[in-house]
C-alpha cells in the first residue's frame, strides 16, 4: 500500500502534504484525481509493453 502511495502521490511525502493543506476540497480532487490517472495510464502502457 505505501508503495502505491508513493508511486502515485510522490516519495516526498511531507512537500505534498504541504501543498495539499493549502488546497481547497474541489482542488484536492482534481490533483488526486490527475494523479491517479497519470498512474493508471502508466500501468497500462506497462501492461501493453509486456504483452506485445
Amino acid at each position: 500500500m505505501n508503495k502505491i502511495r508513493n508511486e502515485i502521490f510522490g516519495a516526498d511525502y511531507n512537500d505534498t502534504r504541504k501543498v495539499v493543506k493549502e488546497m481547497d476540497d474541489a482542488e484536492l480532487y482534481g490533483w488526486m484525481a490527475g494523479r491517479y490517472q497519470e498512474y493508471d495510464r502508466g500501468l497500462r502502457e506497462d501492461l501493453a509493453k509486456e504483452s506485445v
